[in-house]
């Protein structure tokens, strides 16, 4: 009887040919495992600093966080009178500044965007001012002067906002308010809507995103990187981080609760927030609302990249919605 097989050298030699290969695919996979570990490991340190600031300690577990934004100014450097206030927030104290302006027709409150602080919009501020606005610049928790150390790009920063309405509905005495926010701030304001009725005659609004998911994904592509599954990442770490849902954060859906006449502005040279993007949240908002594009201005700064656009549009809207200023 003849036995059909392969001989068993035949069969060794086979595994020893295949072994190569199997150690380059394990190694293969162990390398891409690693890089993987540490891209996530490195996108969660972003993630936090992004969304934490070092506290005032000057040692500790956190120091290797990035420093509170800090006001590279005050209003005295425009030459304007100006004062102090702190008031109460759910974190400590907000700090405010009033720039008071005699017969003004109105008060400009205003919050600024991620990463700022109140100094940053004093040039705005000196614009309200000039079409007879008095001012109230405000610091978000974890910028400039106020207390804390975490930030939420809008979420619970919509409750700084509520605080401070209170304090300008007081200072106002009867006069119009019109909030004014850029980024974050814009952001901040739409929520605060849904959270009750805000007191204000009209709101002034730069470059809201309409999703988080869509903000954190066009600052991927403005990177010239693939916007997933990176976006995903940074979502579920942030959500994890400051403790929301990250996927129910949609100002598009807060305007839907917006009933103030609103001035949106958006710079066309923005890679962070398209227009179709703006124009969802403009669709969203449900009282008398107006859009004004400036081609050569990005994402901050649209006063300074277009003066006499800005300042067309905002004086414009500001006599539609304001009684007339004395002269």
């Amino acid at each position: 009887m003849t036995m059909r097989g392969t001989p068993l050298s035949s069969r060794s030699d086979s595994k020893r040919r295949r072994s190569p290969t199997r150690r380059w695919l394990w190694h293969m996979i162990g390398v891409l495992a690693a890089l993987g570990f540490a891209a996530n490991l490195i996108g969660a340190f972003l993630v936090y600093a992004a969304t934490h600031v070092a506290p005032p300690a000057p040692w500790g577990p956190q120091h290797w966080l990035p420093p509170k934004t800090a006001n590279h100014t005050t209003p005295a450097a425009f030459g304007f009178a100006y004062e102090t206030l702190r008031v109460p927030g759910a974190v400590g104290v907000l700090e405010l500044w009033h720039l008071p302006l005699p017969s003004a027709r109105g008060l400009a409150v205003m919050f600024h965007g991620h990463a700022a602080m109140k100094s940053a919009l004093l040039e705005e501020a000196r614009a309200l001012r000039a079409l007879g606005l008095a001012v109230l610049l405000a610091d978000f928790r974890a910028s400039g002067g106020s207390d804390g150390e975490v930030t939420t790009i809008g979420w619970r920063e919509a409750d700084d906002v509520l605080r401070v309405l209170d304090t300008a509905a007081t200072i106002a005495a009867g006069r119009p308010l019109v909030l004014f926010g850029t980024s974050m701030g814009a952001v901040a304001i739409l929520r605060a809507a849904t959270l009750r009725p805000l007191p204000a005659a009209a709101a002034i609004l730069e470059v809201p995103f309409d999703t988080l998911e869509h903000a954190v994904a066009n600052r991927f592509r403005a990177l010239g990187m693939p916007a997933y599954p990176a976006t995903w990442a940074v979502l579920l770490y942030g959500g994890l981080f400051v403790g929301l849902d990250p996927f129910a954060f949609r100002p598009v859906d807060f305007a839907r609760s917006f009933d103030l006449p609103t001035l949106v502005i958006k710079g066309g040279a923005d890679p962070t927030v398209t227009e179709d993007e703006i124009r969802n949240v403009v669709a969203a908002l449900p009282g008398p609302k107006q859009l004004t594009l400036l081609p050569k201005a990005g994402h901050f700064g649209l006063l300074r990249a277009d003066r006499a656009g800005w300042t067309s549009a905002v004086a414009g809207f500001l006599d539609a919605h304001l009684p007339t200023p004395p002269r």
